[in-house]
């Protein structure tokens, strides 16, 4: 199975639309403008920067945020709550099949919310984002020790 560096374009555009903020991104995609055939390149770029500072380089209509597995784990709660009951954050390998994300509880009758299918493990990621999201969870809050602030 091959394995990603960060989120693919769509991924990112996914993330976006549940209103991920872009200043957690620890990576992005750049588009490369060129002059001569006064357009851009096929190809986009992925660079390890925070979007922040490429917004600021390379400005805001040439860079898309993209954000690594170890991003968007941080960004998942370890526990979730239902009614009384508490779900905790796990993922794991499924059978070569690529990779399941979700909350569980083993108390009394084994539930799961959340299960991705599995996949390359940033898409499952995603996925688990995009569900915590659409059921109202809220997302952790990640501090840049660059600058100490709250993303």
């Amino acid at each position: 199975m091959k394995f990603s560096t960060s989120t693919n374009i769509d991924q990112s555009h996914r993330l976006m639309q549940c209103g991920l903020d872009t200043n957690t991104a620890d990576m992005v995609w750049r588009r490369i403008y060129d002059p001569i055939s006064d357009s851009y390149e096929d190809k986009e770029h992925l660079l390890v920067m925070k979007y922040d500072t490429a917004k600021t380089i390379y400005g805001e209509t040439d860079v898309i945020p993209a954000w690594g597995l170890s991003v968007l784990l941080a960004l998942m709660p370890e526990t979730i709550t239902q009614g009384k009951t508490i779900y905790y954050l796990d993922f794991a390998p499924y059978d070569n099949k690529g990779w399941g994300f979700g909350y569980f509880n083993s108390t009394g009758i084994r539930s799961i919310k959340g299960l991705t299918y599995p996949c390359d493990p940033i898409e499952a990621a995603v996925r688990l984002i995009e569900w915590l999201k659409v059921n109202d969870y809220s997302l952790n809050t990640i501090i840049d020790s660059d600058n100490e602030k709250e993303n």
